[in-house]
């Protein structure tokens, strides 16, 4: 065999390689986000203990947002010059580590800290999965690979379901149900130490070397970044919001048990995870980026609204499985900065992270001001109703964005996949 054959033909091995390094990748950070998002879930059982002020569950809910919104493109910025393997694994630990920490601690004061640190150990995280796809993925495979990433979001949502049936195990103790997540933490970080691998292409080098000015620049270079960032901030507030209040709301007014709400949440979650993939595929096809993220802004707001006025089972089951292809714009709006042209690795590293960060601010804003709301009005639904009105900025962003984002994504230098 030649010896351009042999090489084709490890070239092909090693690229198939990135479907385990993304499953392995976003499971673990997925993972993250249960723990993080499942807070309403545990809060029935957490107000038995602390019982806490609607304000006080504003602050629990946007803790994790808190340093993220200060650090996380600095964090982007400095940590992109590390091996993304490593970076991950690090992270990996000492969140294991915050979730323990989560469980065991033993006032307010303590848990809201754990969970501020924990959430900056997901957004240190973000630069190395923006450095392994340029690593392993082609330009225009990137809506499809994060039409995968979705996919295993939705996989989560079997996290909503188990989470309170470990909590009715574990005799209504949020504390160890803690201690169980901390556990499945260590089980996916060890995963990650054994199948995570880079792939540092002489292409790929030489792209980091090049990068002669700061990649901070790169977030003043491109608007569409801004226009997303608007969009994505508005989509942090409506669902951090939900997450925090919403499973608390439908106990005591429709009488809704925690475990429904659950299920409910993760039919929205699987509907999305499928829809997802056919709407990544469908869009790296024929275009059409702004049209979907338009119309996913709408349907968002709309199906969110919906749920704060009936306590029928069939009738949220309809409303949730609409919202699931509202949550399909996810690999739409992070594929932007992987097209963005002539962006270089450590750049596009802090262009993910600045759009994470708008996600973010947008999840601090949310319980807090949803939380004063309630405090100000005594009524949830009113205050639900304004944090749910912010999924439209989503549609604004896309209007907002140039028609170019219209065309099919053209092949470019393939980074060696």
């Amino acid at each position: 065999m030649s010896v351009v054959a042999e090489e084709k033909r490890a070239e092909t091995r090693s690229s198939s390689y990135r479907w385990v390094i993304i499953s392995v990748w976003m499971t673990g950070h997925v993972f993250g986000f249960i723990v993080l998002e499942s807070l309403g879930l545990l809060l029935p059982s957490i107000n038995k203990e602390f019982h806490l002020s609607p304000i006080e569950v504003g602050l629990l809910g946007s803790a994790p947002r808190i340093g993220t919104m200060v650090l996380a493109i600095p964090a982007g910025w400095l940590l992109s010059r590390y091996s993304p393997k490593k970076l991950t694994s690090v992270t990996f630990a000492i969140g294991t580590l915050l979730i323990v920490f989560q469980g065991w601690s033993p006032f307010f004061l303590l848990l809201l800290l754990s969970r501020f640190l924990f959430g900056i150990t997901l957004v240190a995280r973000e630069p190395a999965r923006a450095l392994l796809m340029r690593q392993w993925v082609r330009p225009r495979e990137i809506v499809i690979v994060n039409s995968f990433a979705n996919l295993l979001w939705g996989v989560s949502a079997i996290g909503f379901i188990l989470t309170p049936v470990i909590l009715n195990l574990l005799d209504d103790n949020w504390r160890h149900t803690l201690y169980v997540f901390a556990v499945i933490s260590l089980g996916l970080a060890l995963l990650w130490q054994v199948l995570g691998k880079e792939r540092t292409t002489p292409e790929y080098l030489a792209e980091m070397r090049s990068q002669e000015v700061s990649p901070i620049t790169s977030i003043l270079r491109y608007r569409e970044l801004w226009v997303m960032g608007m969009g994505l901030m508005g989509i942090g507030i409506t669902w951090a919001s939900f997450a925090t209040f919403w499973p608390t709301y439908m106990l005591e007014n429709f009488d809704v048990s925690i475990s429904t709400s659950a299920s409910l949440m993760a039919i929205s979650g699987g509907v999305s995870a499928v829809a997802g993939v056919g709407v990544g595929i469908l869009v790296s096809r024929v275009g059409k980026k702004r049209l979907v993220l338009w119309l996913t802004g709408i349907l968002l707001a709309g199906t969110q609204m919906g749920m704060l006025w009936t306590g029928s089972y069939t009738a949220l089951v309809l409303i949730f499985l609409a919202n699931g292809l509202a949550w399909t714009f996810f690999p739409i709006t992070m594929s932007i900065p992987f097209e963005l042209p002539r962006i270089k690795p450590r750049e596009l590293a802090v262009a993910v992270t600045f759009m994470e960060t708008a996600i973010w601010v947008g999840s601090f804003i949310g319980p807090l001001l949803t939380g004063a709301i309630q405090q100000v009005t005594g009524d949830l639904r009113t205050a639900l109703m304004v944090a749910f009105t912010s999924a439209l900025t989503m549609s604004l962003a896309a209007m907002m964005l140039p028609r170019k984002w219209d065309q099919v994504t053209q092949e470019a230098q393939p980074q060696g996949a």
